[in-house]
Formats: structure tokens, sequence, C-alpha cells
């Protein structure tokens, strides 16, 4: 991500074929558009895209709150719902310079907009232009447009609905027209290597079950207040609800649907949906789904239904909230605590250290993404975006662009087989990944590597919360005597094998 935000800052337009594989970009415009000017002030640094990615966050959860305050008018439930909220997003996201904050707030907006506005059609307008905005941001978020659509359709009216997907389709169009004229290579980037991964990883249920079952723990609070708030409500209207069928019967069913369903539940539901099939039984990022495109809606619904107690006596809806805030607290504080002693502060950062007092010691170095950010700073080439490995996985035999791009990868093998049979590199970094993905530098050939290179040394850092991973470092082999070295996993750091 670094890699690419630098190139934006500079003008570059990494969208082009000839900056391919290397530039690679999974993720869209948006995140790189928005940097530009606090990169090309501040430089290119993974704090300032992190900080970027912290303020997303926080705007998020200020607009929890806003939503969560607007929807019940108690500002302590609100706050709790909303600070709640953020462990989940920061424990998860902030460590990474991606744009998961952005995306989550455009997801959010794009649905809170047109509720904010009464449904106004000038509300809609903007909801769908965010909604189509969202598709820039990551392609994903664009489940807000079907929520949206779905919801003005069953629940608003038809004409409502039908201006939205309207607006929605001509910005698509548009956008589909302007993007392939200025920007080339952004679909097969965005949509041809995430469908050629997903269909080389098919779709696991058990991933997702798992991810479901990591959420319910997470959070248990909003869970919980969920099933027993409407469950509660649901009996106080059982009566009105048996008529209302007896009544009507299938003249119910008509558009748009004679009862209302509050829109963030509406909208958790969707994602939760969405999130078990099909996107959370996607091999990616553990939780980035779940706690983007569920929990904002979810603490907006279940303020919502908390506060449809206060029509019961005072006293009443006083104990609801107390314990509704209490619930809330303790399920923030058990998030918190589930994190922390898991980051040692002091160790990750000598751990760091040391490995960036060891790069400065070589010149040219073939290395696995980790390494992306130290040697950037230290004015080194690149070689491993992070997404360039992926790139291949796009490749289709019918595209123009694909052709092309097929062309340069074949050059890009070549040139890194080139490099290391003549020992260009006086260092290689692979990666033993937890996740068995293969730890070699994008393009290179393990087969070439132990033949002309030999193991030194290792060493472990801290990527993320609880995510550690195994540098293993090699050097050029100088003579054709066997390895005495070989990767020592009992041991932290054996850096000194290769002074």
């Amino acid at each position: 991500m670094l890699l690419n935000a630098d190139a934006v800052a500079r003008g570059m337009n990494i969208f082009r074929i000839r900056y391919k594989p290397l530039y690679a970009e999974a993720y869209g415009l948006a995140f790189d558009a928005v940097a530009y000017p606090f990169l090309h002030i501040l430089g290119s640094t993974l704090s300032v895209l992190r900080a970027l990615n912290g303020l997303t966050i926080g705007l998020t959860v200020c607009l929890i709150f806003l939503l969560c305050y607007r929807r019940s008018g108690i500002a302590s439930l609100s706050a709790a719902a909303a600070l709640l909220c953020y462990p989940g997003l920061v424990l998860y996201f902030t460590p990474l310079a991606r744009p998961d904050g952005l995306g989550t707030l455009v997801f959010l907006a794009a649905i809170a907009t047109p509720w904010l506005f009464n449904f106004s059609y000038g509300s809609i307008v903007v909801s769908a232009v965010l909604s189509i905005a969202g598709f820039v941001v990551k392609p994903y978020i664009l489940l807000a447009e079907a929520i949206v659509f779905s919801y003005l359709l069953l629940f608003v009216s038809l004409p409502k609905a039908s201006l939205f997907i309207g607006i929605c389709s001509v910005l698509q169009v548009i956008g589909y027209l302007l993007i392939g004229r200025f920007f080339p290579t952004y679909f097969y980037d965005v949509i041809f290597v995430q469908t050629g991964l997903v269909a080389k990883f098919p779709y696991s249920f058990s991933y997702a079950r798992q991810q479901a079952v990591e959420f319910l723990r997470s959070y248990w609070s909003l869970c919980a207040l969920l099933l027993v708030s409407a469950a509660v409500l649901a009996g106080k209207h059982l009566s009105n609800i048996k008529q209302f069928a007896r009544r009507e019967g299938l003249r119910a069913i008509r558009l748009p649907l004679p009862f209302k369903m509050d829109l963030f539940l509406f909208a958790a539901v969707v994602g939760a949906a969405a999130c078990i099939y099909p996107l959370g039984g996607s091999l990616g990022t553990f939780m980035t789904y779940f706690f983007q495109l569920i929990t904002p809606c979810l603490a907006v619904a279940v303020v919502g239904l908390v506060a449809d107690h206060a029509a019961e006596p005072e006293w009443k809806s006083a104990v609801v909230r107390v314990v509704a805030i209490a619930l809330m607290t303790v399920n923030m504080a058990s998030l918190v605590s589930w994190a922390s002693p898991r980051i040692a502060w002091s160790t990750t950062l000598q751990e760091w250290s040391a490995l960036e007092t060891f790069l400065r010691g070589y010149r040219n170095v073939l290395h696995t993404p980790p390494l992306v950010a130290l040697l950037m700073s230290q004015g080194k080439p690149v070689y491993d975006s992070g997404f360039t490995q992926y790139f291949r996985a796009g490749v289709a035999p019918h595209s123009a662009v694909s052709g092309n791009v097929a062309l340069r990868i074949r050059a890009w093998r070549m040139k890194m087989a080139g490099n290391l049979r003549g020992q260009k590199y006086d260092l290689v970094a692979t990666t033993d990944n937890p996740n068995g993905v293969d730890g070699m530098p994008a393009f290179s050939s393990r087969r070439l590597l132990h033949r002309y290179y030999k193991y030194c040394g290792s060493h472990e850092i801290l990527l993320a919360v609880g995510q550690r991973v195994r540098l293993n470092f090699w050097l050029p082999r100088r003579d054709e005597s066997p390895d005495t070295l070989k990767p020592d996993r009992a041991s932290s750091s054996t850096l000194a094998g290769c002074a």
C-alpha cells in the first residue's frame, strides 16, 4: 500500500501497463487520492497512512454516535455504543495502512444519509453518489447500493427506489468509461485479480463460520441486547401481528410493504448475510468484512431497540438503559483486555530496530512485503509491493489488457530469474507465513534461490495484533559447499549468522 501511495504522491499513474506487476493495486483509487496531500506534505511513511486510517475510523465512530443519538436521544447510551465499536475497528485495522476505515465511513454514510433526511429526494441522490464512491474505495463497499435500493423498494416507495437505482446506473456507466480511459489496468487490478484469486481459493464455509463465532465473541453484548429487545417487542405486538396477518393475508405482499423495518437493522441483516456468503468464505483479512459491514449498523439498531423501551414506566426505562450501558462497557473492556497483553511494545520496537539496523548493511535486497517500508525509508529499491505476488491471478486469455499484462509478467519473471542467477542481490529475504501462503518474493524461483544463495539467519517481527512472521535471510553462495545452517524456529533472531 505504501509503495503505491508514494507513487501516486509523486504523480505516477500506477494503473498503466508499464508499471506492472510491481505497482499492483487491489483496493482502488480513493484512498491513494485522499492520502495524496498528506503524503506530499508530510512524506511517504507508514505513520502517515496509519494516521489517516485512524482518522477515518475516528470519524466513523463520531458518525455512529450521531446516528445513535438521533435514533434514541440518549447521549450516554449512544456514547457507549459508539465507543464499543471503536476497539473492534482499531485492533484489526489501525495497524494496517489500508483503506478499511475510509471504506467503513463511506459505507455507513451512504446508508445513513437518506434516513437522516427522511428519505428526501436530495438525500437519495447523495446516497447514490456515496454508494458508487464506495466502489473506488474498496469494491465490496458497493453493497451499500444494494442495501439502500432494497430498503427503498420494500419499505419507502417505488419512485424513490427507481430514482436511486437510475442515478447509480448512470454514475456506473460514466465511471466505467472514465476509468477505462484514464486508468487502463484499473479493472484488471481491482476486479480480474480478485475474481481470479477467488477461483483459486474457493468459498470456505468453515472459514466464514469461524469468523461468525469470533464476531459473536467480540460483540456479545450487542447480539444479546438485539435478541432480548426484539423478543420483548415481538411479544408486545404479537397479537397485532396476528390480526394484521388474518386481515390482510396475501394482500400484505405488495410494494412498499405495509409495515416498516428499521433501516439499520435491515442493513445489519443484509451485511451479515453477505459476510456469511460469499465474502466471509474467501480467504483474506480475518474479520474485515464482519466488522465493517455489520458492527456499525448493528450498534445503531440495538440502541434504537433499547430506546423503544422509553414508553415503559420511567424506572423500568432507566433500568434498561443502565443494564445496556453496563453490558456494552464490560464488552468494550473485554475487547481491549483481549488485545493489550498480546502486544509487547518494547520487544516489538526492539525487533524492528534490530531489523532496520541489519538492513542498512545491504544495498540491493530481494524481499517479501513486510520489508517495503524499511527499504523505502533507506532509499533502496523495492521489488514486491504486497500485491505484486497476486497480480498473475487475473490473466484472462480473451482480454487485451490481460494479454499485455501477461507479457509484463513474463518479462518480470525473467528479470527476477536473471538477477538470482547473476547474484545481483546482496541479500534475499523470504517469509515463513502462518497462513501457508508461499513466502518467496513475488515472481522469484525457490529453486534458483537455493542454488545461488545460502541461508544465513532469521528474525521474527510483529506485523499486526497477534500476527508474527519469521523472515529468513540468504546471502550469495560463493562456493558449492553444502548448507550447514538451517532455519532455527526455536530462536526469535539469528541475524548474527549473516555478519
